[in-house]
């Protein structure tokens, strides 16, 4: 075995070594996950394309080569077939047969269309086969079509529409949400007091426009930001650019981040520090399928029970 062989073979190892050993959600994958994962995939497919060595040999066996040409159709084909096979609210890892079924699929539709469309397409062009070609954009278009449609989106679609017509004008001599007066038939709560804030700042990700109608309703003059696919990892260079422009208004920040993927302690710490003590800071847990979500409510508990003591 040559020296390509060995650093192709450790390139491969470096591959399944991170497979196995890191979730979508590791903070590591960040700071160095991907360099190693391209870097393993670098000089494996360095190794493998080369004329001689063994690992070429090994990876040009049959069952790869077949699958290695319906790859890409696999890639493409598997997101639908995950996502129908999927129920709502769950994850993938809920419901393992529903997922060994969808991977299936994904691996027989690719066959399908690798022999009907993408073979025919390579051999006699697009006019040729722009019957089937247009049968293929029409079920992928009745897809996404039907992805729209779900009660989420509308929230999310309302919300912004909320947003982009603007604040809502701020209260001047009007009691805060909890700062009236308080009657006999008033419930008094020991254990949850309510914010007491009347101008506040919302800084959020998708599920923020959902709940701005609610936000300004309750909160008017409320200075909502949000930004669909904003991760918590941007939460303090965003908070402090605010902070320095002044546009921090209110006496209370709430921070709603965490829905799009894993946000580490020290991300979240920082944020709250951005903040600063003058300010009232109020910090929402997430709800979302994904593996990351207890991790996320997690570093949110602790750094509320951190700022308490």
């Amino acid at each position: 075995m040559g020296w390509l062989d060995l650093v192709g073979g450790a390139g491969l190892a470096t591959l399944a070594v991170l497979a196995r050993a890191m979730s979508a959600d590791a903070s590591a994958l960040y700071p160095w996950g991907f360099v190693l994962a391209a870097l393993g995939s670098v000089t494996a497919v360095h190794a493998i394309v080369q004329p001689f060595g063994r690992l070429g040999r090994v990876m040009s066996a049959a069952p790869l080569r077949w699958i290695g040409k319906r790859s890409y159709g696999i890639y493409l084909w598997h997101l639908p077939a995950f996502a129908l096979a999927t129920p709502d609210g769950r994850r993938t890892a809920d419901v393992p047969l529903n997922a060994v079924a969808a991977a299936a699929a994904a691996v027989g539709l690719a066959a399908l269309s690798y022999r009907f469309v993408e073979e025919p397409v390579r051999r006699r062009g697009f006019r040729a086969t722009g019957a089937v070609a247009l049968a293929v954009l029409i079920a992928g278009g009745g897809l996404t079509t039907a992805t729209k449609d779900n009660t989420a989106t509308d929230q999310i679609e309302a919300g912004r529409q909320t947003l982009e017509n603007g604040p809502s004008p701020a209260p001047t001599d009007a009691p805060g949400p909890t700062d009236g007066p308080r009657t006999k038939d008033t419930p008094k709560s020991k254990d949850s007091p309510r914010p007491t804030a009347r101008k506040v700042t919302a800084i959020g990700d998708s599920v923020m426009p959902a709940a701005a109608p609610a936000l300004k309703a309750k909160f008017p003059g409320i200075d909502i930001d949000a930004e669909i696919g904003r991760q918590l990892t941007a939460a303090p260079t965003h908070l402090g650019a605010r902070k320095q422009q002044g546009a921090l208004v209110g006496d209370a920040v709430v921070i709603g981040l965490g829905t799009n993927g894993t946000g580490c302690e020290r991300a979240l710490q920082d944020a709250v520090d951005t903040v600063g003590p003058s300010k009232r800071i109020i910090l929402i847990t997430v709800h979302v399928p994904q593996s990351w979500q207890d991790s996320v409510n997690r570093a949110i508990r602790e750094e509320f029970a951190g700022r308490r003591r």
